[in-house]
C-alpha cells in the first residue's frame, strides 16, 4: 500500500492505523504528484490511497497517470470533500474507490482489502455501478445521474470563481465556443435552466469548499 497526501499528520495517522492490520504493509508515501511518480514504479504497491488536493497538483491527474503507467495498482480516493460532483471525475480518472476522511478504521480497512482483492469500494451502489467495468471510455456515461467529467468540473469551478467564458477559454486553451458548449452540458446535467443559474450554483459550491477547507485547517491547528 502507498500513501499520497500532503498533510504529514494524515500520513502519520494512516501509518499508525493501518500498520497494526494483519496483511497490510505500507511500502511508501508521497506528498504530491512528482514524488509519487518518482517512487511508485519501484514501490509496486497493490493499492494507492490518494487525496484529491495535493501539494503540487490534482490527485485525479495522478490517478490517470497510475492507470496508464501502473495498471496493476488500484487507487482509492481518500478526501475531506464529501462532494458528489467530485465522484464522476474520480471514476473517469480510473479510481477503484472513493471515501471521505470521516470513514472509520473498519470501513477504511475493508475498502483497502476490497481493492486488493480486485473489487471496488464506493460509498453507495450507484457509484459502484458507474465504475463496475472500469472502462475509461464508458465512465462518462455509465453513472445513472450523469456526473460531471473532469473538464466540466474545471469549467464549473472557474465559473464559481467569477471567471467569464474568455478567461476560462484562455486558461484551458480552448475556444469560447467550447466553453459555451461545456456550460450547456452543465445546465443539462445539473437540471438548471440558464447559465446564470449554473454560475450561482458554482459560486455556492466554490464558497462551500473554501469554507470546508478553512475549517479543516483550523481544526488541525487547534
Amino acid at each position: 500500500m502507498f500513501l499520497v497526501d500532503d498533510h504529514p499528520v494524515v500520513r502519520v495517522g494512516l501509518r499508525l492505523m493501518l500498520g497494526r492490520q494483519p496483511g497490510l504493509e505500507i511500502v511508501g508515501e508521497a506528498v504530491g504528484l512528482a514524488e509519487a511518480r518518482q517512487q511508485l514504479p519501484a514501490a509496486k504497491p497493490h493499492v494507492v490511497l490518494v487525496d484529491i488536493a495535493l501539494q503540487d497538483g490534482d490527485g485525479l491527474d495522478l490517478i490517470g497517470w497510475i492507470r496508464q503507467s501502473l495498471p496493476d495498482c488500484r487507487c482509492l480516493v481518500l478526501t475531506m470533500y464529501d462532494d458528489d460532483l467530485l465522484l464522476g471525475p474520480a471514476i473517469s480518472a480510473g479510481a477503484h474507490g472513493f471515501l471521505t476522511k470521516t470513514v472509520d478504521e473498519a470501513g477504511l480497512v475493508t475498502a483497502i482489502r476490497k481493492l486488493a482483492a480486485g473489487e471496488l469500494a464506493f460509498r453507495d451502489a450507484r457509484a459502484g455501478a458507474a465504475a463496475a467495468a472500469l472502462d475509461p471510455s464508458a465512465h462518462a456515461t455509465a453513472h445513472p445521474e450523469r456526473p460531471l467529467t473532469k473538464r466540466e468540473l474545471q469549467v464549473f469551478r472557474m465559473m464559481g470563481e467569477g471567471r467569464g467564458p474568455r478567461e476560462i477559454a484562455a486558461s484551458l486553451t480552448i475556444s469560447t465556443k467550447t466553453v459555451e458548449a461545456y456550460q450547456a452540458r452543465l445546465r443539462e446535467k445539473l437540471g438548471l435552466e440558464s447559465t446564470l443559474e449554473v454560475r450561482r450554483r458554482a459560486s455556492l459550491w466554490v464558497a462551500g469548499r473554501s469554507r470546508l477547507a478553512g475549517e479543516n485547517l483550523a481544526s488541525r491547528g487547534a
